[in-house]
Formats: structure tokens, sequence, C-alpha cells
């Protein structure tokens, strides 16, 4: 997995700019920071979002292999 990019030009952002086909995308919106930030997630697995003192830590991807 990639590391989340940090979206820049929020406010001319729309949700549509961000959707890509045939993929599932994560967004963080960080309130505290007023960032926001875009993940990849894997096409079978679970994806956790850490957070400790109400801060964005870490993204864990747990996947693996489906035949």
């Amino acid at each position: 997995m990639n590391r989340p990019i940090e979206l820049e030009n929020l406010h001319q952002l729309s949700v549509g700019d961000l959707i890509e086909r045939n993929k599932i995308k994560l967004v963080i919106l960080d309130g505290k920071d007023g960032c926001a930030y875009l993940a990849d997630t894997p096409e079978y697995g679970i994806t956790n979002v850490h957070t400790r003192d109400n801060e964005y830590t870490r993204i864990h991807f747990d996947y693996g292999f489906k035949k």
C-alpha cells in the first residue's frame, strides 16, 4: 500500500474529483489540523485508521491473497 497523500486546495476539490473507477479510496478529514488525506485500500482485506489524543496517527492494512 502507498503512503497517504495530503490533499491540497481542499475548498476547490469535489468528491467527484477523487473517485477513480473500480477503486475504493479512503479519505481522512482532519478537523484538528484542517487538512485531508487520500489513501488506497487493498482489494481484499481490512483497513484500520488509528488515532491517538484525537489525532490521526496511522493506517493499518491487513490484507492477503484470495484465490
